[in-house]
């Protein structure tokens, strides 16, 4: 029984985990189109 409550929590981890890199990829990528939009919309056009 414990390790079904270790495997969930190892999956739980993991999702989360994801997101966040998700969330931290998506803000880098709008920062570069705030950024870029100052310069030209090369990044930004292609999104």
């Amino acid at each position: 029984m414990e390790e079904r409550k270790a495997w969930g929590l190892s999956i739980i981890r993991k999702s989360y985990f994801l997101q966040v890199k998700s969330l931290i990829l998506v803000g880098t990528l709008e920062k570069i189109c705030v950024l870029d939009s100052y310069y030209s919309n090369s990044i930004c056009g292609m999104i």
